[in-house]
């Protein structure tokens, strides 16, 4: 027990040390659907946004955020995203978008979504997005 603690306790110091990003962005609603970030051999790109009619709720709809990230590196890393709608005077919706369990394996490609749920019509009133990305790269 104690090896395999230790043995987690170091990989998560190499995973932590590895390089630390973690940047905030505030975006007109054009420039989150261009936006592509590039650094320490990760690329995220392909942003986009919706609503959708709930499959899990009648009463309900959907916001939806997808993006693209691209590992180039030869090991895994760990990215995720905060994502926040606005509008001049409010927040209206959140979303948290990661990979699964956070990770992008090395020299992979994924698709990275995340959802929740709001009432109908709420995304369109949206006029700035503020974007917050956490990553070892």
């Amino acid at each position: 027990m104690k090896k395999m603690m230790s043995m987690a306790i170091g990989i998560l110091l190499t995973v932590s040390f590895v390089g630390a990003f973690d940047r905030v962005y505030d975006l007109s609603l054009d420039e989150f659907e261009d936006l592509q970030i590039s650094e320490g051999g990760i690329t995220l790109n392909n942003f986009s946004l919706a609503e959708d009619s709930s499959f899990m709720s009648e009463n309900y709809a959907e916001v939806q955020v997808s993006f693209s990230i691209r590992n180039r590196n030869a090991d895994t890393r760990i990215v995720t995203a905060m994502i926040v709608g606005r509008t001049a005077n409010s927040i209206i919706w959140a979303v948290d978008a990661s990979p699964l369990l956070s990770r992008v394996s090395a020299n992979k490609t994924e698709v990275c979504t995340g959802s929740s749920y709001v009432s109908p019509g709420t995304v369109k009133p949206t006029t700035r997005i503020w974007l917050r990305v956490v990553g070892n790269f």
